[in-house]
Order: C-alpha cells, then structure tokens, then sequence
C-alpha cells in the first residue's frame, strides 16, 4: 500500500505514513470494539448497584416477590457477591486457557441465564441467584472485556478507548440510581 495525501492543515498538505493509514483504516473497527466492550461495563455498573435504588421497594413489599426485611436483602447480596470471587477464577482460566473472546462469550451466556432468573423471579432464592449470576459477569466485564481491548487497540488510541470503558461503567452506576 503506498502513501497517501493526508492533509495536517488546510495550508500544508503531507504524505502520511504507512502506520498512519494502517491505524485510521482499523480505528472505525477499534471504536466499534471499545463501544460493545463498554456496553459490558455500563451492564456493570448497572449490576453493581442495583440493589441501592431497589432496595425500598422490597422493603415496601410493593413488588410480586413479596416483603423483605434489611437483614435479609443484606446477606442474601453479600453471599451472591460471592460467586464473583469463583467468577474471578473461571474468567482468568478460560481467558488464559481459550482466549479473551470465548471468556467474554462465557460471561455473555451467564449475564443471560442472570437475567432470564431475575426476569421470572417469584422469591428471594431466585433473586440470589440472579444476582449470583449478575455478580460473574461484574467480574468479566470490569477485567476480560477492557484486556481483550487494550490488546486490540492501537497504542495511539489505547488509552481512550479503555477509558471510555470505564466512564461507561459509572453511566451504569448512574443509570442504576435514575431507573
């Protein structure tokens, strides 16, 4: 490929480089990359705190699950927390083991099975395990999917792309509050 006429300015037009061309011709798949890669961490945010805003209402009773107590919504968040520590461990030996890209469609497939539990839950186990699930892919989200990005994305661009990951993770946080 040989070079092209890039201008820098409107006044003085110069020859860009190879490397130049190589990275405006890939930066439209990087960005779409970091884009549903930040989808990811706004689900993180979102899965994060959920449990803030809704708290209330399960306290109210006002739900189709029924009343409950703090205490209650406490340890049964606490100990679905948990299976991000086992999360943790699953994503770091499949991402290592298979690649990034299958532990990413891993958590994908656990987030899903998450939220189906929680979409038809009818008591406080089935929240558990819905939250359980949500708290996995807390784990991926945060860590696989910004890793296989700052391995895809050029070293001019790195750095705001990842960056972009993480202000999406506190839109998610936000969002989980507004909702």
């Amino acid at each position: 490929m040989g070079k092209t006429r890039t201008p820098v300015s409107w006044e003085s037009p110069r020859e860009a480089s190879a490397e130049e061309v190589a990275v405006n011709h890939g930066l439209a798949k990087q960005c779409f990359a970091a884009f549903v890669v930040s989808l990811t961490t706004f689900n993180c945010g979102l899965s994060t705190v959920w449990i803030s805003p809704t708290s209330v209402e399960l306290t109210a009773g006002s739900n189709i699950v029924g009343r409950f107590e703090e205490d209650e919504i406490s340890i049964k968040i606490l100990t679905s927390h948990y299976a991000s520590v086992l999360s943790a461990l699953l994503m770091g030996l499949t991402a290592n083991s298979y690649g990034r890209k299958p532990a990413l469609y891993l958590a994908a497939i656990i987030n899903i099975i998450g939220g189906e539990i929680l979409r038809n839950a009818e008591d406080s186990t089935s929240i558990w395990a819905g939250n359980a699930c949500a708290s996995c892919t807390i784990v991926s989200g945060l860590v696989v999917g910004p890793m296989l990005l700052s391995e895809i994305a050029h070293q001019r661009v790195r750095g705001a792309l990842i960056t972009f990951c993480a202000l999406q993770f506190n839109f998610g946080m936000l969002a989980a509050y507004s909702l």
